[in-house]
């Protein structure tokens, strides 16, 4: 949660999409301790949204996303000791923006010598932002493109989580979504770091 917290409204995106979708499993499976939980932490989150985005008056900074990312956590792990029958894959879906994002990072530093604990700005959001940069040569700055990068990511954030709550109880067919959604952030993420690059060019010439 704390890698993700890089645009103006990304963070609460993330954080407001995976909680609606807990607590949709957690009602459909009569957990109202959970359901709960999840619509207390999305109410919060519309809240800081507000200040957040697209301005960024606040931000969720470390101690809030590590505290939200704990409260995500333990409520995916509540879920699965719970139902058995709930697929641990499915969950992940739920979840798998975030965990792509961290575990891009790390393969990332690793594979260009740096320290896994170095940040960058090479994240997807990061990337987004730039395009939006490059595309619209000084016609809008920095503080514009940051909340249309968050924009338009967000129905790429919606997406594995909205299928983690259809395929729950599949397990095979939530298999198949994690690898298909890592494939696809894949090969989107090199596509708009290379067409970025061929942009700056194009322009700078």
């Amino acid at each position: 949660m704390n890698l993700v917290d890089g645009l103006n409204g990304l963070s609460s995106a993330v954080v407001v999409t995976i909680m609606s979708a807990f607590g949709y499993v957690a009602w459909s499976f009569g957990h109202s301790d959970l359901l709960f939980m999840s619509l207390t932490i999305c109410v919060a989150f519309f809240g800081f949204m507000c200040v957040n985005f697209p301005h960024g008056k606040i931000f969720l900074g470390d101690a809030g996303a590590y505290s939200v990312g704990h409260l995500i956590a333990w409520n995916a792990i509540l879920l699965l000791n719970r139902e058995p029958e709930i697929s641990a894959w499915g969950i992940l879906l739920i979840v798998l923006w975030p965990v792509l994002d961290t575990v891009f990072a790390l393969v990332r530093r690793f594979m260009t010598g740096y320290s896994i604990a170095t940040p960058d700005r090479m994240h997807y959001h990061h990337v987004l932002m730039r395009m939006v940069l490059i595309a619209t040569p000084k016609s809008i700055g920095i503080k514009q493109a940051n909340p249309i990068g968050s924009v338009i990511a967000w129905p790429l954030i919606a997406l594995p989580s909205l299928l983690g709550v259809l395929l729950i109880n599949h397990h095979m067919m939530s298999v198949l979504g994690v690898v298909l959604f890592t494939f696809l952030y894949t090969l989107t993420y090199h596509i708009l770091v290379h067409k970025a690059a061929r942009l700056r060019r194009l322009f700078a010439s």
